[in-house]
């Protein structure tokens, strides 16, 4: 998959998110993008890539979102990674894809 497919994607599967208003994370996109394309071989940092990019770029500029980068928790593992949502969001949870549990954005730590 060619750099720019692999934009158009990212940037379809993000506005889908968007129009629904789900917070998520470039690990989220990369496992939707997963389902989506049985063949997929590039690495999830391709994708991180991709969603940093059209974020920098203001590709979604119209529904105003933002980024916060959080502190999480999986399977005793820390790490820190960009969550995205639109600006506003009241929902105070975020549902990673990934995950089985709830992670609420209260219980994380803002680390920006």
């Amino acid at each position: 998959m060619t750099n720019s497919e692999l934009e158009k994607k990212v940037a379809d599967i993000i506005e889908e998110k968007l129009e629904n208003k789900d917070m998520f994370t470039s690990y989220d996109i990369t496992m939707k993008l997963r389902e989506q394309e049985k063949e997929y071989v590039d690495s999830h940092s391709a994708v991180r890539d991709a969603v940093n990019s059209l974020y920098h770029n203001d590709v979604f500029s119209g529904y105003c979102i933002s980024r916060s980068l959080m502190s999480l928790e999986k399977d005793g593992e820390g790490f820190q990674a960009f969550v995205y949502y639109m600006d506003g969001t009241t929902d105070p949870y975020y549902y990673p894809l990934a995950k089985k549990e709830i992670v609420g954005i209260d219980d994380i730590t803002d680390t920006v």
